[in-house]
C-alpha cells in the first residue's frame, strides 16, 4: 500500500481455547497470551515492551479466540524492523517470569468476573455451552477461575512448545513496504533462531448438531430478559456461510434493517437487536440477541421470528444487502488494520488471505433463491436453541 505511512506486522499462531486440554489446561492460550506481555528475549518486563514501540509512536496488541491468537504492532514503515524483532521475540522468546504469574492470573481472574457480571456478556457463553455441549467450542476462552489460578511456568512453557513452532504460524505484513527484499532478510534474521518441528496439533472436529440443552435459563439480579436464539450452521469456508453473511445483513445491518424496524422502531419491545454469523474453521453459528421486558420476551420471539419468515425471499433486502456489502468492504480496503484483520481471520478459515475481488464474488454470486434455500435449512425453529438471563424470581418455560 505505496500511499500508506505506516505498517501493520503480526504473527497469527493457530491456537486457541478449543486447542486446550479441559478442564487442567481451560484459558490457557489466553492466559500464554497476557504472560508473553510479561517480558521477551532482550525485554525484561511489560514496561520495556511498551516503550520499545512507544519511542516511534507505534502499538502493540494481542488478541486470543477460540481457533487463534495473534500479537500484531503497528509503527511508522521505516521502523518495520522494530516491529519484527519484537513480535518475533514474544513468538520465539517469551521470558514467562515466575514471579509475575500470580498477579497476571489474578487480573484474568477479574476479567473472567467482569464478564460474568455482563449478562450480554454471559448469555454468549451460555449460547456457545447450549449449542455445542462438552465440545471445545462449547468452552469459554477465559477458562475457569480455578484453572488459571493453578497455572504454573512449566505449564505455559509445554504448551508454548506444542504450538509456538513454524508449522503452526503465518506472519502477515500490511502498509508501506518498501522493499520487499528487504523485508524477507528482516523476517530471516528474526525467525532463524525458532525452534523447528514436524508435529501436527489435531483437533476435534466439531459436528452439525444442536448441544444438549437447547433451553438454558439462568436467574440473575438484573432488571431485563437476555435472550438469544442460535444455530449452528456450516463451516465458514462454505458457501452456505456467505449466503448466511448476506442473510444477516439483510435482515440486522443498520437501522433500516426489519428486526430493528420491527422489533424495536413499531413494537418498542427492546433498546438493542442484533443478528450475528459467526465462523469457526469447521462450523458456524448463527445468533440472534435481545433484552426486553419479562413480560415482552414472547411478543420479541414472535416478531424475531416473523422477520426471519417474511424476508427469506425479499428481493429488495437482497439487493440493499449486496450493495451494502460490496460498499463495505470497499471502505475497509481503504484501511490498514480492516485488511490486517481481514487477512488474519481468512487465514483461520481458508488457510490464505482473500483477495478483494474474491471477496467481493461471494457476494455477488448470491440469489434470492440460495437466501431461502439455506435460510430453511439452518433457521429451522426445531433447530433453534433458546438462551435466556432472566431476573430473580421470573420463571419461563419452553
Amino acid at each position: 500500500m505505496p500511499h500508506a505511512n505506516s505498517v501493520l506486522f503480526g504473527v497469527a499462531v493457530n491456537v486457541g481455547s478449543r486447542d486446550e486440554n479441559w478442564p487442567n489446561e481451560a484459558g490457557m492460550a489466553h492466559a500464554l497470551e497476557h504472560m508473553i506481555f510479561q517480558g521477551a528475549g532482550k525485554f525484561s518486563d511489560t514496561e520495556a515492551i511498551g516503550a520499545y514501540i512507544k519511542r516511534v509512536g507505534g502499538y502493540l496488541n494481542a488478541y486470543t479466540n477460540k481457533e487463534q491468537t495473534f500479537f500484531f504492532c503497528c509503527v511508522p514503515a521505516e521502523h518495520i524492523e522494530r516491529a519484527i524483532h519484537l513480535v518475533s521475540r514474544q513468538i520465539i522468546q517469551p521470558l514467562l517470569p515466575e514471579e509475575k504469574i500470580e498477579t497476571e492470573m489474578q487480573n484474568i481472574v477479574q476479567e473472567i468476573r467482569g464478564k460474568f457480571d455482563d449478562p450480554e456478556t454471559r448469555i454468549v457463553h451460555l449460547c456457545m455451552k447450549s449449542l455445542y455441549g462438552q465440545h471445545p467450542l462449547g468452552k469459554e476462552v477465559l477458562g475457569t477461575e480455578e484453572s488459571v489460578s493453578k497455572f504454573t511456568k512449566t505449564d505455559f512453557v509445554g504448551f508454548h512448545n506444542r504450538f509456538y513452532k513454524p508449522n503452526n504460524l503465518n506472519i502477515i505484513v500490511v502498509g508501506k513496504i518498501s522493499n520487499e527484499d528487504t523485508l524477507l532478510l528482516l523476517l530471516n534474521r528474526y525467525f532463524s533462531d525458532i525452534k523447528a518441528s514436524d508435529d501436527i496439533n489435531m483437533r476435534h472436529p466439531a459436528l452439525f448438531t444442536t448441544g444438549n440443552k437447547p433451553f438454558v435459563i439462568e436467574n440473575r439480579d438484573i432488571h431485563q430478559l437476555h435472550l438469544t436464539l442460535a444455530v449452528t450452521t456450516c463451516p465458514g469456508e462454505s458457501r452456505h456461510f456467505n449466503i448466511l453473511d448476506v442473510f444477516e445483513t439483510m435482515i440486522s445491518t443498520g437501522m433500516s434493517a426489519p428486526l430493528f424496524i420491527e422489533v424495536r422502531n413499531k413494537l418498542g419491545l427492546c433498546y438493542t437487536i442484533s443478528a450475528s454469523n459467526i465462523s469457526e474453521s469447521d462450523l458456524g453459528s448463527f445468533v440472534i440477541y435481545t433484552a426486553t421486558d419479562e413480560k415482552l420476551y414472547k411478543k420479541a420471539l414472535e416478531a424475531i421470528f416473523r422477520v426471519i419468515e417474511e424476508n427469506r425471499y425479499n428481493n429488495d433486502l437482497l439487493s440493499e444487502a449486496k450493495e451494502f456489502l460490496k460498499g463495505r468492504l470497499l471502505i475497509k480496503h481503504d484501511g490498514l488494520s480492516s485488511i490486517f484483520m481481514d487477512a488474519a481471520n481468512a487465514i483461520r478459515i481458508f488457510k490464505r488471505p482473500l483477495s478483494k475481488e474474491e471477496l467481493l464474488k461471494t457476494v455477488e454470486n448470491v440469489s434470492i433463491n440460495d437466501i431461502g434455500r439455506v435460510v430453511d435449512l439452518y433457521l429451522n425453529p426445531s433447530r433453534i436453541s433458546h438462551c435466556y438471563i432472566v431476573p430473580q424470581g421470573v420463571t419461563i418455560t419452553p
